[in-house]
């Protein structure tokens, strides 16, 4: 007589070992087809040029004359400089040169107001004996992967300042905009009644990121743009520096000068065709395609490898 919970248990296990069988088959190809889509993934994310996009305008207020002038120095660290100078030599400022003779008195506005009173009223004994305003709005935006700080810095209300000339630069706060990350803030410099000159500066992390083996954008090249605006103050210098050997592409207006990391403009006309109608070009990074190939080896190999053990496995499991 058949034992029927024997039968039963013969055929539970037979289906056991079958399901088993086919999901260890299917175990076995899983690893190299995540590997496989990785290493495609980064493909496709390394053919990405990044966007950089540099937005910035500086304001006279108070007793201004044409005398003044200011100097846009614009750093792009695409190398790493970064890295090895933990001081702000990679940051953006605007040079400042204060003029008060022949000056005119240019109201400030109620948006000078609502934007820095809190500056003002912390900073009031020595905002109240400065005569010449000078405020910057910045924005410095990249396309390149990068995660965004979850809270924002807490504002420092007291910053440097003497009998003659006061200095304040926000802390960058960060915003997102689809898939640009920007870095936004603002600045005041302020003077006696004297002669002066200071700074502007401006920095953005997410703008200058260390470029590395597995960075998720083409490390070798980016565009560029530049948009500028003076209201009542005279540019007389754009310098552009990227801190390694560069190739730039053709531009409209040419730059007065170029070497291997850095082109500037001080032809007032060039200047003013820039501040009117912004700056676009596209720049290689040539101290960098030795790393671009290093990871495109690297991940060459690594493909080649998955590639060959998914036609090993389907043909060991499946075929034979």
């Amino acid at each position: 007589m058949v034992n029927l919970k024997a039968f039963r248990n013969k055929i539970i296990n037979l289906l056991a070992n079958t399901c088993t069988q086919k999901v260890l088959r299917a175990g076995y190809l899983l690893v190299p087809m995540i590997i496989t889509y990785a290493c495609l993934c980064l493909y496709i994310s390394w053919s990405h040029i990044p966007e950089r996009n540099i937005t910035a305008e500086v304001s006279a207020l108070g007793y201004c004359s044409d005398s003044s002038y200011c100097n846009f120095r614009i750093n792009i660290d695409a190398v790493g400089m970064s890295e090895q100078h933990k001081d702000s030599v990679c940051d953006n400022y605007v040079e400042i040169t204060n003029h008060p003779l022949y000056a005119r008195r240019i109201e400030l506005p109620d948006s000078f107001y609502q934007v820095f009173k809190p500056i003002c009223l912390a900073n009031e004994k020595y905002l109240e004996k400065m005569k010449s305003f000078y405020s910057l709005n910045y924005e410095c935006g990249a396309t390149m992967s990068a995660k965004l700080p979850k809270e924002q810095e807490n504002e420092t209300l007291y910053t440097y300042c003497s009998n003659l000339t006061f200095n304040y630069a926000s802390n960058p706060k960060w915003k997102g905009n689809g898939a640009e990350k920007i870095t936004y803030g603002n600045g005041l410099i302020a003077f006696n009644e004297t002669y002066g000159s200071g700074y502007l500066r401006f920095k953005s992390n997410l703008f200058n990121q260390v470029p590395r083996l597995w960075s998720r954008w083409d490390i070798t090249q980016s565009n560029v743009s530049l948009r500028l605006k003076c209201n009542n103050i005279r540019c007389d210098t754009i310098s552009l520096e990227f801190f390694g050997a560069s190739l730039f592409s053709e531009m409209y207006p040419r730059p007065d000068y170029i070497n291997m990391s850095r082109i500037e403009f001080t032809d007032s006309i060039k200047i003013n065709e820039i501040i009117s109608k912004g700056l676009r070009f596209h720049v290689e990074f040539v101290q960098l395609r030795e790393m671009a190939e290093t990871r495109i080896i690297v991940l060459t190999s690594i493909l080649s490898l998955a590639l060959s053990l998914i036609g090993s496995i389907i043909y060991k499991r499946f075929l034979e």
